[in-house]
């Protein structure tokens, strides 16, 4: 017979896989990696797998439903057809690749790439397959066809899209040519979504140090409070990933014109008010077993080198300039 401990553990890691899996999408095979962090510098925070608190380390993959964000740092994302993403400070992006059939009487089969940033900026270069690539944001959706450029949110979330190679196939809400300025670190945090990202951080890595205690305190008299208290922490963790999710969700619902984006985005915020709801009981079980309720600790900024260089970018792209001096690429 299994002790409380022991099955609590066995429990806690089977309920955060469960989670996992249910917040994914419907996307790409799990599994499979859409992608490489090639490049980063500064402080980032990594979501992978349904999980927060992935240390960045150079060629780290990526998979569909993975999400990026920057603070004082940079990254540089590469896909395997070659196309590549750089995300500038203070910037929040989602990757996203599924599979679907278009078409009316005959079926075609196509792979889409879908890029969600919430905040911040970022340079992007298509790769060489035949790869649909979607920019998406809170206010707008569009298509692009051989294209390299600029994507970047101002400070009253206005879009600014600049290319310098290429153009849209097809845009569904507004954006203005150009490139917005950079929003200042004290703003970009007070964002809701990075917030969110900021707390589920902080949660995930409370989580692992109450794990590494538990192991510590097996075969002692405390073990079994231990246990419950990395129950409760890992589960707590789970619910903050979740509720990141689910405020990502409300965003892009109040101004997106898009379908296919609320479409998938109510499917996001169902599955997450379920995992919620489990973390929950998860939660008062383990205090029911000893745990102490804990408030999400607050995310440590890691320091950063006086000289920090970014992350190299071959794509020849137009130097930020002001919005009245840019031209549009093409009429949209």
């Amino acid at each position: 017979m299994y002790s409380w401990g022991k099955y609590n553990r066995y429990f806690a890691v089977l309920f955060i896989m469960f989670l996992f899996v249910i917040m994914s999408a419907p996307a790409f095979a799990a599994g499979t990696p859409v992608a490489k962090l090639s490049a980063f510098s500064g402080a980032l925070l990594i979501k992978s797998q349904g999980e927060w608190g992935v240390e960045p380390v150079e060629g780290l993959p990526l998979y569909s439903d993975d999400k990026i964000v920057t603070r004082v740092g940079l990254a540089t994302i590469t896909f395997d057809d070659g196309a590549v993403m750089e995300l500038k400070n203070n910037s929040n992006l989602l990757i996203y690749k599924q599979e679907k059939e278009e078409g009316l009487l005959r079926k075609t089969r196509v792979v889409q790439r879908r890029l969600r940033l919430m905040v911040g900026k970022m340079l992007f270069k298509t790769g060489t397959s035949n790869t649909q690539n979607i920019l998406e944001t809170p206010t707008m959706v569009c298509g692009l066809r051989g294209t390299a450029g600029t994507i970047s949110i101002a400070e009253d979330g206005t879009v600014y899209l600049q290319f310098t190679e290429g153009s849209v196939s097809y845009v569904n809400g507004e954006f203005v040519p150009g490139v917005a300025g950079d929003v200042p670190e004290a703003l970009a945090n007070l964002n809701p979504v990075q917030r969110a990202a900021f707390v589920a951080a902080a949660a995930a890595d409370q989580a692992k140090n109450a794990a590494a205690l538990a192991a510590q305190a097996a075969g002692t008299p405390e073990e079994q409070q231990a246990q419950a208290q990395a129950a409760y922490n890992a589960a707590r963790a789970a619910e903050l990933a979740a509720e990141e999710v689910i405020k990502q969700g409300q965003i892009m619902l109040a101004d997106n014109p898009d379908p296919e984006v609320i479409e998938q985005v109510n499917a996001a915020i169902a599955q997450a008010n379920a995992a919620v709801t489990a973390a929950q009981e998860t939660q008062q079980q383990a205090i029911d077993k000893g745990a102490v309720q804990e408030a999400p600790g607050t995310y440590q900024l890691p320091a950063v080198p006086e000289s920090m260089s970014g992350p190299g970018f071959d794509v020849p792209v137009t130097p930020d300039v002001p919005i009245t001096d840019t031209e549009p690429a093409s009429p949209v």
